[in-house]
C-alpha cells in the first residue's frame, strides 16, 4: 500500500489505474500519481509541497520534477 512519501503515519488507496489516494496528517488528503511517488521516495519535504497540495486536485509527474528541479 502506499504512503505519503515524507510521513509514515498515513495511509494510502489506490484508484482508477495510476492514481493513489493519500490521507496523511500532516499534509491532509492528496491524489497522486503512482509514478509521481516513486518520483518522492527517499527525498526530503520540497519547499512549496503544501502549497501545491492546496492548488492541484492531482499532483502529477510534472509537478513534482518541478518541486525538485
Amino acid at each position: 500500500m502506499s504512503k505519503c512519501p515524507f510521513h509514515e503515519d498515513s495511509a494510502g488507496q489506490n484508484q482508477e489505474g495510476e492514481i493513489v489516494s493519500i490521507r496523511c496528517k500532516h499534509c491532509g488528503e492528496y491524489r497522486i500519481s503512482k509514478t509521481a511517488l516513486d518520483l518522492l521516495k527517499g527525498k526530503s519535504l520540497p519547499s512549496g509541497w503544501l502549497t501545491m497540495l492546496t492548488r492541484r486536485a492531482l499532483v502529477s509527474t510534472r509537478d513534482t520534477r518541478l518541486l525538485h528541479g
